[in-house]
């Protein structure tokens, strides 16, 4: 019996650490990956509203607060322009590509880019991904335009911060359970020992009653 209560005690704690630990994992991962797309939104928000460029830098910008929105301020500065990977499609209103910029890329050519406009614009999404890419459609005077944002540095810091934290949860899940099974038995010891007197208790009781029902099983046998 102690043995099954031992057993199913560590079940049940394998249980609960496992959904507590897989929660958190992701929790993590829905936040970083949130933080991912507000931070690269931002930036093709900046890019659509100077038609597919980057406005240029000063001490004498606007406050940041009239940037889409509220742009963290220290997401734009001036290396920003240089520092992002980018590129832009222009349409017009039957859908035929007009124009393309891919002077802030080197691995997307022009083939490349209508390729990934065509993928995106006939979908229903505003912004989403196509590949490594975060995408924002929006309207020009003269069509639809498109501008890609590269985000694979991103998503690859966010690959290596969700395996860190997938590697340490997992490590600190062995660790517990192994606790776990060391000290169930530790654990167990008080019922076990409750357990024990029960039994002596009840193997004690039997004893003591034993002797007068057979004495009155004798009379009555001798009544009878």
């Amino acid at each position: 019996m102690i043995k099954k209560l031992q057993k199913r005690f560590i079940i049940i704690s394998v249980i609960v650490i496992c959904t507590v630990f897989t929660l958190i994992f992701i929790i993590a991962y829905t936040l970083n990956a949130y933080s991912v797309n507000r931070t690269l939104d931002s930036l093709t928000d900046i890019l659509s509203e100077n038609n597919g460029s980057f406005p240029e830098f000063s001490e004498n910008m606007p406050p940041i607060t009239q940037f889409p929105n509220n742009t963290s301020p220290n997401l734009f500065n001036q290396e920003t322009p240089f520092s992002t990977r980018f590129f832009t499609v222009w349409l017009n209103d039957n859908h035929d590509i007009i124009a393309t910029n891919t002077m802030s890329i080197s691995s997307v050519t022009e083939e490349d880019a209508e390729k990934y406009a065509r993928d995106v614009i006939n979908k229903d999404e505003e912004r989403g991904w196509v590949d490594d890419y975060r995408y924002k459609i929006y309207d020009t005077s003269i069509g639809y335009s498109v501008v890609f944002v590269d985000g694979s540095v991103y998503r690859g810091m966010t690959n290596n911060f969700i395996y860190t934290i997938g590697f340490i949860l997992l490590v600190t899940a062995g660790v517990v359970l192994l606790l776990i099974i060391l000290f169930s038995k530790k654990a167990m010891k008080p019922i076990a020992e409750s357990y024990e007197k029960q039994k002596q208790f009840i193997t004690d009781a039997n004893h003591e009653l034993k002797t007068p029902l057979t004495l009155i099983m004798t009379n009555l046998d001798i009544l009878e």
